[in-house]
């Protein structure tokens, strides 16, 4: 009997040690499934009357696909500007830009720019319209475009700007050769598409500003926080297990995406807004990404009342003004 204790205890401790790993590895691999393939997000009422009447809205639209390495089909917009005066489209947009002393922007024949706007986490290329609307109206060419593993776009994972960068650059590629890419290109990214943004400007001159808004500073920091919510304490003995998964899997590792290290590589214009009261990605994200950039012309702006999702609504047609007259003094 006591020879046989021992054993009862070793098979025991081996059951425990079995069944600890296969939590930890189930616990990992549902983080990295929901890191990588976040869920798809349908069109509104809102997005699909501006697919079937866009020239209602400001401008035409094409749809694009680009084909990317790896069986990956990004798929995209071109929005073209029309030069009529639409009063009711985004007409208190207009009426504070003639206020604030820029009326002069809405007046054009050609257009005078291309603005490329990048979308956040679960979230698609349609929901940048209302700003798509706004920058039209002020004779911008808009490219809009599905991150990976977001709205239309087929194939792939998100890699977090690791392979969107490269997509952004393809994509512009693609635009260039079929209605010509004018010298006057800023790039816009909300979040995920921020980190994307910060990613590309070191890689790609035709793109001469940025506006970067709820920019993440480290990837690994923003997942820890919603890790440890999800699965307590079990969160920091599966991080080892994410970032092997996620390597596997997806080809990058969590800590290359470090967009404030990026950041010194940039010496382009910067604009970048965060919601004061954002508890996801904290406003000292963007405050170290500020003070990492390499560009002459930076300026971060907080939005007293905005968390991280909603900083376009609680920052109005007030911050609208802002990015407008960013890109009258950067690009125009």
């Amino acid at each position: 009997m006591k020879r046989s204790l021992p054993r009862l205890l070793l098979r025991l401790s081996l059951c425990l040690l079995v069944l600890s790993g296969t939590l930890l590895a189930y616990v990992s691999h549902q983080g990295v499934q929901a890191l990588l393939y976040p869920a798809r997000r349908g069109l509104d009422d809102y997005h699909r009357s501006v697919v079937a009447q866009p020239k209602d809205f400001g401008f035409e639209l094409t749809s694009l696909s680009v084909e990317r390495p790896g069986g990956v089909t990004i798929a995209a917009q071109y929005l073209s500007p029309r030069p009529e005066i639409l009063p009711q489209v985004q007409a208190d947009y207009q009426r504070q830009l003639t206020a604030a002393g820029m009326g002069n922007l809405l007046q054009w024949v050609r257009p005078r720019g291309t603005l490329v706007l990048l979308h956040g986490r679960n979230s698609c290329k349609e929901h940048w319209y209302p700003a798509a609307e706004r920058f039209a109206r002020i004779g911008f060419n808009i490219i809009l475009l599905d991150n990976r593993a977001h709205g239309q776009t087929q194939g792939g994972c998100c890699t977090f700007g690791s392979q969107e960068a490269a997509d952004v650059s393809a994509v512009l590629d693609a635009v260039a050769a079929r209605w010509g890419l004018p010298a006057e290109v800023g790039v816009m990214g909300y979040s995920l598409g921020g980190a994307a943004a910060v990613s590309l400007l070191p890689h790609e001159p035709r793109v001469k500003c940025a506006v970067l808004v709820s920019v993440f500073a480290d990837l690994e920091e923003i997942i820890a926080g919603p890790a440890r919510a999800r699965f307590g304490s079990w969160s920091g003995l599966a991080m080892p297990f994410v970032r092997l998964e996620t390597r596997w899997r997806a080809g990058f590792s969590m800590s290359e995406i470090c967009p404030c290290h990026t950041a010194a590589q940039i010496t382009v214009p910067c604009l970048l807004f965060h919601g004061a009261q954002d508890q996801f990605v904290k406003p000292e994200h963007s405050q170290r990404i500020l003070a990492a950039l390499s560009s002459k012309q930076k300026h971060l702006t907080e939005i007293p009342d905005a968390a991280h999702a909603d900083v376009f609504i609680k920052g109005g047609n007030k911050l609208y003004l802002e990015i407008t007259a960013f890109l009258k003094e950067t690009l125009l």
